[in-house]
Order: structure tokens, then C-alpha cells, then sequence
């Protein structure tokens, strides 16, 4: 079953979703190198410009060739925001003469890159095999739904979901009786 869609299903809910698994995963890696955060309303703010720029990449189905450069400029652009909104308060390694990226803040920065990269695609696919199950679950019968799923149809619907294996040519082989 293929859907094609200008728009992707629940594309706000997949926004927000990026936005927090992004913006947690800059504030720890930041935290974690050395740096310091902005107060809660710039927080806010960065939060709110992640969001839209989520919606803007999230209409559609992505790819992992728009995913990781979308993940990477993200990072780039928060640890710059962070660097540059903590205030004077905080001592950044930039103000020591280190630079705007000490090698510990690239390496936690490209870690959780990668690591939201490959988060977002498991979940995807995830949400992939959820749906696909729902499909199968809740059969469509005459263009009714079709609400009774009895216990005895469970076999034929784990006989359906068994993806790893291709399916068989010609007529259902009958159990052999040994």
C-alpha cells in the first residue's frame, strides 16, 4: 500500500517531536563540553526557531541525505546561539582564546548529530511497522469498517507481519504432518 502525500501525516506532532529530540540533544552536548546556556526565554526563542524550521523540513518524507546536514547545520547554528547568548556570566571556552569549538564541544556536538540522526530514522521506521500493523489490524470491509478482529484471525494477522521473509509463489502450502 503506497500513499503519496503532499503533506506528511501528523507533521506538526513529527515537528515538535524534532524539536525536542534536537534541543535536548544540543543542550546536553553542550552542557556536557564545557558550555553554558542562554536564560530560559532565549532557550524559548532558539526552541521556537527550531520548531519552525522543523515544520519546514518535516512536510514530506526525509531522507537520510536531507536528515543529517538539516541535524548538522541545527547543531552548528545552536552551539552559536548558546556560545553567544550564555552572556557575560559565563566563561566560554571562546573567551579563554580557545575558539568558538574546543575539540570537546565538536566531538559532543557531531555525536548527538549522529546520534539524533539515527534516532529520528529507527523511529520513523518504528512508526512505520506500527502503522502498518494498524492496517492490517483493522481491516476495511464493502468500505465499512469492519470492528470485529476476532482471536482466530491473530494467526493470519502474525502470518502478515512476518516482513523478514519473501512472500511465496503459487497456492499456501498445507502443515506438514510428520
Amino acid at each position: 500500500m503506497t500513499v503519496r502525500s503532499e503533506r506528511a501525516p501528523y507533521a506538526g506532532w513529527r515537528a515538535v517531536a524534532a524539536t525536542v529530540l534536537v534541543m535536548a540533544g544540543a543542550t546536553c552536548a553542550h552542557t556536557w563540553a564545557g558550555g553554558h546556556l542562554p536564560s530560559g526565554p532565549g532557550l524559548l526563542a532558539l526552541g521556537g526557531l527550531v520548531l519552525a524550521a522543523s515544520r519546514l523540513v518535516l512536510r514530506g518524507s526525509v531522507r537520510p541525505v536531507v536528515l543529517l546536514p538539516a541535524v548538522a547545520l541545527a547543531q552548528v547554528g545552536l552551539h552559536t546561539a548558546f556560545a553567544t547568548g550564555a552572556g557575560e556570566h559565563a566563561a566560554h571556552a571562546a573567551a579563554t582564546g580557545q575558539g568558538l569549538w574546543t575539540w570537546q564541544m565538536l566531538a559532543a556536538h557531531t555525536a548527538v548529530t549522529l546520534l539524533t540522526a539515527l534516532v529520528w530514522q529507527l523511529c520513523s521506521r518504528a512508526a512505520h511497522q506500527v502503522l502498518t500493523v494498524l492496517a492490517l489490524a483493522l481491516p476495511y470491509a464493502g468500505g465499512r469498517h469492519d470492528r470485529g478482529l476476532v482471536l482466530r484471525d491473530l494467526g493470519v494477522l502474525l502470518a502478515r507481519l512476518d516482513l523478514a521473509t519473501a512472500p511465496g509463489r503459487g497456492p499456501p502450502q498445507a502443515p506438514s504432518r510428520a
